[in-house]
């Protein structure tokens, strides 16, 4: 018979019905993970996904101000006046708010969350969804990783509870235990890439959005980590068994570690972090470190040879000439 794991009889009383159906879906999410039945994976990484994501609602629903419809957690707002005068905004319709605008909402007000763990949890969720069927146990032990770092922070720092009095001291054992199995090869691996003397800030900056093309798991471990050529650097993936070259790697970890630059570079102006580089074809040319990470090409022609200007890297396949000089030289062609 399969357990079942009620939370702790005091709070159930004070909790509203968010905080409750958080607690439910992270409760049912470990039953799934400990059935034996392997349909229920699938279920495990939903109810986990979703249980994660009710306690940011849950937080989002106490920062609303009162007599507000719970307008922090509600997609659409409208403003009135109230008979006072003074300008009100209201919640309102039943659809709550997506795992973007959550983590947007919470960023606005302050609240501290690893949204990188969290966007791997959701990021698990999506791949059952959208791209598979079934998810290895590896990968499912990940996410309960993540999970258990992301409950443990949350809970206790912005919900001012403790996890294994929410959740219950049987469904807490759980994960700590499926946590610590976790955490145990993610220090392996860790240990290993720990070994790599990377050229430069940059390169190790990258290291740490590193993941297998595969899977997605972070379980990456060097095959040859005394090599200095970060380019020649091989890994192996502990989740999956896929190893893989860096350069086939480096492309989505530049795109995790500068998606906030570039964000800010399109919405507020500016050049852009990372641009494709004109040898390779991968979005991997680093701005700042003025090479490819991919595969180390710098910029050929860096002075137009007809009227001196400084050329882009948009420009290397003009012959030494900028966009204006090179129209000038061709267009009589």
């Amino acid at each position: 018979m399969e357990r079942r794991f009620p939370p702790a009889e005091k709070y159930v009383a004070a909790m509203n019905s968010i905080l409750e159906n958080a607690v439910q879906s992270l409760q049912i999410g470990i039953e799934d993970f400990r059935s034996e039945d392997r349909r229920r994976v699938l279920s495990a990484v939903r109810n986990l996904t979703a249980g994660v994501l009710l306690l940011f609602k849950e937080k989002l629903r106490q920062l609303s101000p009162p007599n507000s419809g719970e307008v922090l957690i509600k997609q659409k707002s409208r403003i009135i006046k109230a008979p006072d005068g003074s300008i009100q905004v209201l919640g309102v319709g039943k659809r709550t708010v997506d795992a973007m605008q959550i983590q947007e909402r919470l960023a606005d007000l302050g609240v501290e969350v690893d949204w990188k763990r969290v966007n791997a949890i959701v990021e698990v969720r999506n791949e059952v969804e959208h791209h598979s069927t079934s998810v290895n146990s590896t990968r499912l032990k990940q996410l309960i990783y993540g999970s258990f770092v992301v409950i443990s922070d949350f809970i206790t720092k912005h919900l001012c509870a403790e996890p294994v009095h929410l959740l219950g001291e049987q469904v807490w054992s759980v994960m700590l235990e499926e946590a610590q199995v976790y955490k145990a090869l993610l220090d392996e691996c860790s240990a290993e890439l720990d070994k790599i003397q990377w050229p430069d800030e940059i390169h190790e900056r990258l290291s740490k959005d590193l993941c297998c093309d595969q899977c997605s798991s972070e379980l990456l471990k060097p095959t040859n980590p005394h090599e200095g050529n970060p380019r020649l650097l091989v890994f192996k993936c502990k989740a999956c068994g896929h190893e893989a070259e860096y350069a086939d790697l480096i492309e989505r970890a530049v795109e995790t570690c500068f998606a906030g630059e570039a964000y800010i570079a399109m919405t507020d102006g500016g050049d852009p972090p990372v641009e494709e580089c004109f040898e390779c074809g991968r979005d991997t040319y680093i701005q700042a470190l003025d090479e490819c990470v991919a595969c180390g090409v710098t910029l050929t022609h860096r002075i137009c040879a007809r009227c001196g200007t400084a050329l882009s890297i948009h420009e290397q396949e003009l012959g030494g000439l900028c966009g204006y000089c090179h129209h000038v030289a061709t267009k009589d062609d």
